[in-house]
């Protein structure tokens, strides 16, 4: 039976993943805070302290590691604290990647490196461009687990991800439309959004994120042939933004006018190019799809204790 890392699994894509795999047979080792429980519980799921996944790396054999946690300005406003924290959850990664030397090292990284996207299409090779402290961090993390797989002769997959959306999602947009649409007692005010008739492809359904992991990983660890990829991911097919609000809406029952409103203002926007995924034999969901699996995932999940 594989033994496979997962970090932040208190989290959305830390704890969707690690559920995932533990209902496959795998044993998950979940690093977590002594504050913290997995998103959802299951037998195969093993909290440990941080400071402890050494002796395991020492006892048995890791097989991967998916590193999905970091702190994010979603949870704090000082940008020293976020660049220390990321920057030790890497160090953590890379002692277990020494002694763990898994053969497959993955990392859910984000958008975020590019800083300010001017680009109407943003693609892997784009320059960054002032990114913040997050950005900053994330790029660091990527550098760093790249030079520790390369130095043991571990696999590295690097996703750049822009909002992954699904049951157990909080943070970014569309996510917070969803809810707000399904809980309208807790609409306080309207939301205000820019640019209805740009393009969007900018959202991952957690469910086909992990579809590609375990695809590429699979393929990856089969033919030896790929040592590093990195890559930008997101859906496929863009429409209007205003089509993604009005598709929520319709699988919702509701008018999304109640809930959002158009400002005159326009902001930069920007469809994700996903063709070097695709070119890897990766298939994505078309954005009304990531949509419609999203708005059913978040309705009808339940925690499983």
């Amino acid at each position: 039976m594989e033994n496979i890392i997962v970090t932040g699994c208190s989290g959305f894509i830390g704890g969707r993943f690690a559920y995932y795999l533990a209902s496959h047979g795998y044993q998950i080792i979940a690093p977590l805070r002594p504050s913290s429980i997995p998103l959802i519980n299951h037998k195969n799921i093993r909290s440990v302290n941080y400071k402890d996944v050494d002796k395991f790396c020492e006892e048995i054999k890791i097989t991967e590691i998916i590193h999905c946690a970091s702190l994010t300005p979603v949870n704090t406003i000082d940008s020293g604290l976020l660049m220390q924290t990321n920057s030790e959850l890497a160090s953590y990664i890379s002692g277990w990647i020494t002694i763990g030397r898994p053969r497959l090292v993955v990392f859910m990284s984000s958008i975020i490196v590019y800083g300010n996207i001017k680009e109407k299409i943003l693609k892997f090779n784009t320059a960054y461009n002032v990114p913040n402290t997050y950005g900053i961090s994330k790029v660091k993390v990527e550098n760093e687990l790249q030079v520790k797989c390369d130095q043991i002769g571990s696999h590295f997959i690097n996703f750049r991800l822009p909002g992954v959306i699904g049951y157990g999602s909080h943070s970014n947009l569309i996510s917070k439309i969803i809810k707000m649409m399904m809980m309208p007692a807790y609409l306080e005010q309207k939301i205000t959004l820019t640019n209805p008739n740009s393009q969007f492809n900018n959202i991952v359904f957690i469910s086909n994120l992990i579809e590609c992991y375990i695809y590429l990983s699979r393929k990856i660890l089969a033919e030896e042939k790929i040592k590093d990829l990195s890559f930008l991911w997101a859906s496929d097919q863009p429409i209007k933004f205003i089509d993604v609000m009005s598709q929520i809406g319709k699988i919702l029952d509701c008018n999304p006018e109640d809930y959002i409103c158009w400002s005159d203002n326009t902001t930069q926007s920007f469809t994700i190019d996903i063709k070097k995924g695709k070119s890897q034999g990766l298939i994505p969901l078309n954005t009304v799809d990531s949509i419609t699996a999203a708005v059913y995932d978040i309705k009808h999940y339940r925690r499983i204790s």
